[in-house]
């Protein structure tokens, strides 16, 4: 809403530069009294508090109760916010729309079979970061800069459902959890993404996913079941049992667990097959179940400290947030883009997606109520999508299985 003085005050506003002020400019009174000059009366005034409360508002600043002055100005303040978030909207989108590093690695996977990303920051040559992808037949390859990618070889003989990689500290070291699904009790550990070391023991439950806190200095990992184990040090004889509820662990029973993610203050657990349930915990320790509001196969979840806000993808397209993982909206039913996981990177959200007809990703910039589809290169004609998504080094990695390749996609780089 905004005032309109021509028609606020007919007679009393000067109406003869229309180009200049389409809606009218301040007028003089021809003698003093006479009325005709442009009144200062409260809904003129209102109109012109409006809009400098609305700047304030908009920058979350409150008015310090001292007057605006050149070096000292709030709404100076409220406006360069507002123009840095316009430029930062913009860089977000040139982010999604370029995609200009692309590369990939030869082998027999089997064309779009699951697979696993990492990225540990600290690792790799001189502590500059590492890119792990590991694959359904269970080869592991490594990447210092993800155009140059190394296979590691295959960790065992079985296959993964899901593989998951899951970067923290093993034992106060820098390293990845590595989950072998198909295999119960069983799971990879490496501090510098070339040697992994299997760990075998029962404490751990199969078809799991895993998640480190720095803050707690603890490992969790959940799978059948509802079963939920704690770690200090992800070593094999570390690991406690965790209760979750009856209704958790009838939901995730034996097909395990989809995704997890950790804000630094929340766990939240998704499930495998289709449920209007997940899990949560603040500690690992106690687990208390919430409701996104719609029953759907998850697929992705991600958590963007930018917007204070919590995100899930169904593989229909579907979305919810949430702004504590606790109490979740419906955002809408979705674009039906067949999502196969989620991230995120300040305000710019994006899922993979497994059909090739919509471009193989969907990105928003407005918290989920809108999405655009964006072509990632031949890739989405060769195969159906991208499988995986992860966001790192203020960038974002797609991947995906051919019959004889994996290939990685990255994004423009965030300023």
């Amino acid at each position: 809403m905004a005032l309109n003085p021509a028609s606020a005050y007919p007679g009393q506003i000067d109406t003869t530069d229309p180009t200049g002020y389409p809606y009218g400019r301040a007028k003089n009174v021809v003698a003093i009294g006479d009325g005709t000059g442009t009144p200062l009366e409260q809904k003129w005034v209102s109109d012109l508090f409006g809009f400098w409360q609305s700047l304030l508002a908009f920058a979350g600043i409150t008015p310090s109760g001292t007057p605006d002055k050149v070096g000292a100005s709030q709404y100076l303040a409220a406006l360069l916010l507002l123009g840095d978030s316009r430029a930062k909207l913009a860089l977000r989108k040139s982010q999604a729309l370029n995609w200009p590093e692309r590369s990939s690695s030869t082998d027999s996977y089997g064309v779009n079979n699951v697979l696993g990303l990492g990225y540990a920051p600290d690792l790799g040559v001189g502590g500059g970061g590492l890119w792990v992808a590991q694959t359904q037949d269970t080869t592991v390859l490594t990447s210092e800069d993800g155009n140059l990618w190394t296979s590691r070889g295959t960790l065992s003989a079985a296959s993964f459902t899901n593989p998951w990689i899951a970067y923290g500290k093993i034992n106060s070291a820098s390293g990845f959890l590595l989950s072998q699904n198909a295999n119960p009790g069983v799971y990879y550990t490496s501090t510098d993404g070339i040697t992994w070391s299997l760990i075998s023991t029962s404490a751990v439950p199969a078809n799991p996913v895993s998640a480190y806190s720095p803050s707690l200095g603890l490992w969790v990992m959940a799978g059948n079941n509802g079963a939920v184990r704690t770690s200090p040090t992800a070593l094999a004889n570390t690991w406690t049992a965790r209760t979750t509820s009856v209704p958790w662990q009838v939901a995730v029973s034996t097909q395990g667990v989809k995704r997890i993610a950790y804000n630094g203050a929340l766990f939240v657990v998704l499930p495998v097959n289709s449920q209007n349930r997940f899990t949560t915990s603040p500690d690992g320790v106690t687990w208390t179940d919430v409701l996104p509001g719609t029953t759907q196969n998850w697929v992705g979840i991600a958590y963007s400290t930018t917007e204070s806000l919590w995100m899930a993808v169904a593989d229909s397209g579907a979305v919810v947030t949430s702004p504590d993982g606790i109490t979740w909206t419906v955002v809408g039913a979705g674009p039906g883009y067949g999502a196969t996981d989620l991230a995120v990177n300040g305000s710019l959200w994006v899922m993979s997606t497994r059909t090739a007809a919509v471009g193989g990703i969907a990105f928003s910039v407005d918290k989920g109520a809108t999405w655009t589809q964006v072509a990632v290169g031949n890739h989405r004609v060769a195969t159906a999508g991208w499988n995986r998504i992860l966001a790192a080094d203020n960038r974002f990695l797609v991947a995906h299985l051919t019959a004889s390749a994996i290939e990685f996609a990255f994004s423009q780089r965030a300023l």
